[in-house]
């Protein structure tokens, strides 16, 4: 009787350390057989009785940065590890049954090969590598994220492609933030980004659903798919914001043709993606808050210099701030009140705001010059609207 040796993987943390698994099916032996050295092979401790009899492995991994996490890959699914083969739990969440047929960690993420099923990517296991350090007793608990690049979500800006059409699922565009919760919330939960100085970015929270944005839909409703609200359930959550700043204020959006089916069809404006730099993630659950650092990375791809994206940035907080005026006056405007020139300078600035955040370079003189005359447009409207009554 012979056995296979399917895979060897060498310890990227501590010398001397390798697992092996070993699969020996065709010889009807099913047994999860895999196996550990901590002596440069001189002794071995079989670390197989944890995973699911029944099951051979067929690939068995280790965390190169992280001691002790594991990934085995049998003919059903991906499990896992933290204690260096001496406990099993399933990983599988939506992969399907299927034989696995290897597996690598490549950065964040784990990359899972299977037979029949294709190439699946379980995106940023950051949080695996940081279950151990769960403090007990604490109620919550806020992962630390993943480096994240700022990417733009869709560039595709012609028609999107159809649902038949097959396609891959690209991973998350922003950054990725876990936290858990160890019962359910007995108020809401938030989670605040603010920037290096202190300043609040974006705010999540579970007791604000999405907002109804004014915008014309010209498709099948199926390609419209909002948000839920942030969990405030018992359990481990993710969100991923999108590196956007709070989104503007103003009296008309429209559907960006950088669609995806599956995906919900984003309106813009949407907020100014950050600048690359640090940020801290606070996590806020009744009285207590976690804090922890979020690095964002720029683009390795595109060439762009902070001073510019700053000077967009700070072009947009002006332009935000004169969009805000213009929802004030129109909210207080009486009904009936027809304002011509003032729809028509709201309408202006959310365009040039829109141009703003397609862009990764500094605003250009006649969009600075567009946004001053705006300025002025916006306070004759504002003046000539003062005390005057209602056609």
């Amino acid at each position: 009787m012979w056995s296979k040796i399917v895979s060897i993987d060498v310890s990227g943390v501590d010398p001397g350390t390798a697992y092996v698994a070993v699969d020996n099916h065709r010889q009807d032996d099913f047994s999860p057989r895999a196996y550990r050295t901590d002596d440069y092979g001189r002794t071995w401790t079989a670390i197989g009785s944890g995973l699911p009899s029944g099951q051979y492995v067929g690939v068995l991994r280790a965390d190169p940065s992280k001691r002790g996490l594991l990934f085995a890959g049998t003919d059903r699914g991906v499990y896992v590890s933290f204690d260096d083969g001496a406990r099993w739990q399933s990983l599988r969440r939506n992969l399907p049954i299927a034989i696995v047929t290897d597996l690598v960690v490549h950065g964040n993420d784990l990359v899972v090969s299977t037979q029949g099923r294709a190439i699946w990517v379980m995106d940023d296991i950051s949080p695996l590598r940081e279950m151990t350090a769960m403090p007990t007793g604490e109620s919550a608990y806020l992962f630390r994220p993943a480096t994240a690049i700022r990417v733009r979500r869709n560039q595709n800006k012609d028609t999107p492609l159809p649902p038949d059409e097959p396609v891959g699922k690209n991973p998350p565009a922003g950054a990725v933030i876990d936290y858990w919760l160890r019962r359910d919330a007995a108020s809401p939960v938030s989670v605040e980004i603010r920037d290096g100085r202190g300043v609040l970015v974006r705010r999540f929270a579970s007791d604000e659903g999405t907002p109804k944005l004014r915008a014309d839909r010209y498709f099948a409703d199926r390609w419209v798919r909002p948000g839920a609200p942030l969990p405030a359930k018992a359990g481990a959550h993710r969100l991923v914001w999108d590196l956007r700043t709070e989104r503007p204020r103003c009296s008309r959006y429209e559907y960006s043709i950088a669609a995806v089916d599956g995906e919900d069809t984003p309106k813009v404006p949407e907020g100014m993606l950050v600048p690359p730099g640090v940020y801290q993630v606070t996590l806020v659950v009744g009285d207590k808050k976690y804090t922890v650092p979020l690095l964002v990375d720029p683009d390795p791809r595109v060439a762009v210099d902070l001073p510019s994206l700053e000077a967009a940035f700070a072009l947009s907080r002006d332009l935000v701030t004169q969009l805000a005026r213009h929802m004030d006056a129109t909210a207080a405007r009486p009904e009936g009140d027809s304002r011509p020139e003032l729809d028509a300078v709201g309408g202006a600035l959310t365009d040039l705001q829109i141009d703003l955040e397609a862009s990764d370079r500094a605003p250009t003189e006649p969009q600075r010059e567009a946004f001053a005359d705006l300025t002025k447009r916006l306070d004759r409207a504002l003046s000539a609207t003062a005390g005057k009554p209602p056609k």
